[in-house]
């Protein structure tokens, strides 16, 4: 099955590169570039993409304001940050703000890396996504089975006081002091 990623850099040649070095590095993968951030959002609102790449720094949103788009669009797509010039204060912000991984630009097999863990990675969440669902389905369910057979002990139980009482109110009213007076028959005789 094909995985397909959105990959956003405002530098043209550099989009195109990326994109074929990932393409051969990981075979099953489609890419979808875009050099305008603006533009990647739009296409993030409308496709679903299995991963985000963006670079850090461009001109209309900043990758930042971008990672912040796409987790409000879908909480559990991984986003990789790449960057020109890393350092570890900005990664340790970027990472605290969400996204998968952060890298330099120039680590091309890190990438492929990073990018192959992060499908990894929304796999197991959309299944998680589907068990959840499921369990959800079964206790519904369960809840449902439950008030059913508690309304069943319910109406059991009324029919057998109500056949109860019937059985009771329908027994000869005298034969309490019938059996009174046999006992006093018996003391006398």
């Amino acid at each position: 099955m094909s995985s397909s990623v959105l990959l956003v850099d405002d530098n043209s040649v550099l989009l195109s590169a990326l994109s074929e070095d990932l393409s051969w590095r990981v075979p099953s993968l489609h890419v979808d570039t875009e050099p305008s951030s603006l533009k990647a959002l739009g296409l993030l609102r409308h496709q679903p993409y299995h991963a985000l790449i963006t670079d850090l720094q461009m001109p209309e949103l900043d990758g930042k304001a971008l990672l912040a788009a796409a987790k409000t669009l879908s909480d559990e797509l991984p986003v990789i940050m790449i960057t020109a010039s890393p350092d570890l204060d900005l990664a340790r912000r970027v990472l605290d703000a969400g996204a998968f991984d952060f890298l330099a630009k120039h680590l091309l097999e890190e990438l492929a890396e990073a990018v192959k863990a992060a499908l990894r990675w929304h796999d197991m969440t959309q299944q998680h996504a589907h068990v959840r669902e499921a369990l959800r389905r079964v206790t519904a369910r369960q809840q449902e089975l439950e008030t059913a057979y508690s309304a069943r002990v319910v109406l059991t139980s009324t029919r057998f006081c109500i056949a109860r009482h019937a059985n009771s109110s329908q027994a000869p009213s005298g034969r309490l002091s019938t059996r009174s007076s046999r006992v006093g028959e018996r003391g006398t005789g």
